[in-house]
């Protein structure tokens, strides 16, 4: 079955789709989809939600996960008849594309986190998910020193990327940190504000504290361990 969108939708498509667009435009961490657009009367209801959509996925760069998934997606709700499944439509197929994105997104931060770490001189590097699912790059060399980052989503959705540096004992943490950003934004990654401070040597991401944690519990285990020797070698 074909998609049998009119002449007049198919025109607008096409006015809208084909005006000329800047290359290479950053892509936000959450697909800025234009909301609204200048549609006729002339449009069935259902036609008037296939315009639209088709329109707002057209509007924002978008970072697909799953190709053959929205395109099944796009051709359901081009077939859609009525109001209700075009409108059902409509909403299974931005959810899938905001979802994919993020998902995306934050893999391509995870692998410019682990790149700019391997550049700043940490080798070492860990990659877990925190209780709430959020991304933490752990990244150390042979003296303890590193950088904890973790990405995550604000209340409003849109994606955080925070660093802390770790057992660094001298003020060398400010250059580190400097250098790790230089090395994020060589790598494509771009933010609109930067909060660096100074914390006097407290941690404040929680990944940081559990891995200090972690360490420590290590060093302690180590510590307890019972020595081990053979009875004709002990002295008496």
């Amino acid at each position: 079955m074909q998609p049998t969108l009119s002449a007049t939708a198919q025109a607008l498509l096409a006015r809208f789709t084909s005006a000329p667009s800047a290359q290479n435009l950053p892509v936000a961490s959450v697909p800025e989809f234009k909301r609204s657009f200048p549609l006729p009367d002339t449009l069935a209801p259902a036609e008037k939600i296939q315009v639209a959509t088709l329109l707002q996925v057209a509007s924002a760069p978008c970072l697909i996960e799953n190709a053959a998934l929205v395109q099944k997606q796009i051709q359901a709700l081009q077939h859609s008849r009525t109001r209700e499944d075009a409108e059902e439509a409509r909403k299974t197929l931005l959810a899938t594309l905001k979802d994919g994105h993020h998902q995306v997104f934050c893999r391509s931060l995870t692998e410019a986190c682990t790149k700019a770490a391997l550049q700043v001189g940490l080798p070492t590097i860990e990659e877990r998910r925190g209780p709430l699912g959020e991304r933490r790059i752990v990244a150390t060399d042979n003296t303890g020193r590193g950088i904890v980052t973790e990405i995550r989503p604000d209340r409003n959705g849109q994606i955080l990327l925070e660093s802390e540096v770790i057992g660094v004992k001298d003020n060398s943490c400010q250059s580190l940190m400097e250098e790790f950003d230089r090395a994020l934004e060589a790598g494509g990654v771009q933010s609109r504000a930067s909060d660096r401070r100074a914390t006097g040597g407290v941690l404040q991401l929680a990944s940081a504290r559990e891995f200090l944690r972690k360490k420590v519990e290590c060093a302690k285990r180590r510590l307890r361990r019972p020595t081990q020797a053979s009875p004709a070698k002990v002295r008496r």
